[in-house]
């Protein structure tokens, strides 16, 4: 039968069971995937801990995992742009990380025959939510940006992007990823009590701010006089701050086909931390949920 990782209580890794569960069936306008890699993110835990109820889960037992790569297994009867075969990867209900996956039909792209699978399966999220906070502060060449936490999932992606848009970007990191940075070619800064001197030091003028590490960023931003209306968080109470809070938006598709081009080609990259089985599940979420790794964590089914 084919196994999906779900949890019955809310909690930390440890209430993680690998189950058998009936081949999910497809709604008109879905597509099932039989996966092939599952990226994790911070959402997935947060889902498992129940932080965001009363609207996910709607009821447990719950699958878990926003996004999966995998071969097209069915479609449904509205389904016109995808057949039985071929090869995808994008945003799925809440329950990627298992033998198959549902998904709108809407929210998944082509996978290119150069990206391999752990890539793929590790791109959606983080692609489209870097997609469209970059978009939302339309950077422009010679502009100046500073990325908090340049070194993870959405910041890597987001520098990057804001460097093929022509902008300089400053990205703050821990001493462990100023390698990492150099070598996408974002100047690393250490985050941490004195970042607006260390920044001052560092460039004139910052035009835009995409922070993903906290309020830190955001307060030093300020205190440096960015524009409040040019300063992003994801990671921060937006409102509060009185800053800008734009993250992922919705599926596109076409912006994510290109970025897995531009991933399989060379122009971005993403750096896989670890790969582990299903039954791996909860070592996956720990090394996840300890914010030590070093890009995404994925999940492949077909790992012993």
């Amino acid at each position: 039968m084919p196994r999906a990782v779900r949890f019955h209580e809310y909690g930390g890794p440890e209430v993680l069971a690998l189950d058998e569960v009936e081949l999910p069936a497809v709604g008109r306008s879905q597509v099932r995937i039989r996966v092939e890699a599952a990226g994790l993110n911070p959402a997935d835990s947060k889902v498992r801990r129940g932080e965001f109820l009363p609207s996910l889960p709607k009821s447990l037992p719950s699958g878990i995992g926003f996004e999966a790569a995998g071969v097209v297994d069915a479609v449904g009867e509205d389904v016109t742009g995808f057949s039985p075969g071929d090869e995808v990867f994008g945003l799925v209900r809440l329950g990627g990380v298992a033998d198959f996956a549902i998904a709108p039909a809407t929210s998944i792209a082509r996978k290119p025959a150069e990206l391999d699978w752990p890539r793929a399966g590790g791109l959606a999220s983080v692609g489209q939510t870097a997609l469209d906070i970059v978009a939302s502060q339309q950077v422009t060449p010679g502009m100046t940006a500073l990325v908090s936490a340049a070194a993870g999932g959405v910041g890597s992606m987001v520098a990057q992007l804001a460097m093929l848009a022509g902008a300089r970007v400053i990205g703050t990191a821990s001493a462990g990823n100023v390698e990492y940075l150099e070598e996408l070619g974002i100047l690393p800064i250490a985050y941490g009590p004195g970042l607006a001197e260390r920044l001052l030091e560092t460039a004139d003028d910052i035009d835009v701010v995409f922070d993903h590490a906290g309020e830190e960023t955001v307060r030093a931003a300020l205190a440096l006089g960015v524009d409040a209306a040019r300063i992003n968080t994801i990671a921060a109470d937006a409102q509060a701050l009185g800053v800008r809070g734009v993250g992922q938006q919705r599926a596109d598709p076409a912006g994510l086909e290109l970025l897995a081009h531009q991933v399989a080609d060379g122009q971005l990259t993403l750096r896989i931390d670890s790969a582990h089985g299903l039954d791996d599940a909860q070592a996956a979420y720990r090394r996840l949920d300890s914010r030590h790794a070093r890009g995404k964590v994925v999940i492949v089914p077909t790992l012993a």
